[in-house]
């Protein structure tokens, strides 16, 4: 995947430079964080409903290339009686039909990058998770630009997936007197994942 993003990256940017050089934008956004799958402690369940906000900066390449150079999402739920967030950092490469011919903008989309996931148990015994591992996301969106304000609105749908690069297993309890067993629970793998569908509000970029 990273190395399809970058191949189409530096694609981009040479098509950008024979039309004239890119086009820089930001962007908002809020969604709804529709059920996806959760594990943590080696328990697999449901994540319930929650919501997703975030933004982006980055710039257009062409008018069928867009790449958000620095996305951030933070996404709020719950699993299980617990809460539980994740702060992914990704970039991301969109392809559609961005230029101004086409007053409905549809496209595609792919991002990596790295994801923050914080879980907070109740009536547990383990102490809450706070880690770092992989952030990947798919989705895809339709555009449209509002007249010459240089403004676009959006609606969009992401799969987004946070997940441990490995076990996360150290050799101090995470509390004094935490036996072999439960360290091995706690420090087991972990993974979010859920659907975003919602809003996305743009300025800049091709329009």
């Amino acid at each position: 995947m990273i190395r399809v993003l970058l191949l189409c990256l530096l694609a981009g940017m040479a098509t950008a430079e024979e039309e004239g050089g890119s086009k820089p934008y930001i962007s908002v956004r809020g969604a709804m964080a529709r059920q996806g799958d959760v594990t943590a402690l080696q328990e697999t369940a449901d994540r319930e409903g929650g919501y997703a906000i975030g933004g982006a900066v980055g710039f257009s390449m062409n008018d069928y290339l867009m790449f958000d150079l620095f996305s951030v999402d933070y996404m709020s739920g719950e699993f299980v009686n617990s809460d539980i967030s994740t702060l992914n950092i990704i970039t991301e490469l969109r392809a559609g039909l961005f230029g101004r011919e086409y007053p409905v903008k549809p496209y595609l989309a792919v991002g990596v990058g790295a994801s923050r996931a914080k879980f907070e148990f109740a009536n547990s015994p383990y102490p809450n998770i706070d880690a770092w591992g992989l952030a990947w996301s798919v989705g895809g969106g339709v555009d449209y630009a509002l007249a010459d304000t240089g403004f676009s609105v959006g609606l969009f749908y992401r799969y987004r997936n946070s997940v441990a690069l490995a076990n996360n297993w150290h050799p101090i309890p995470p509390t004094p007197g935490m036996s072999e067993e439960d360290q091995f629970i706690y420090y087991s793998e972990w993974k979010v994942s859920y659907h975003a569908i919602g809003i996305e509000l743009r300025f800049g970029g091709n329009r």
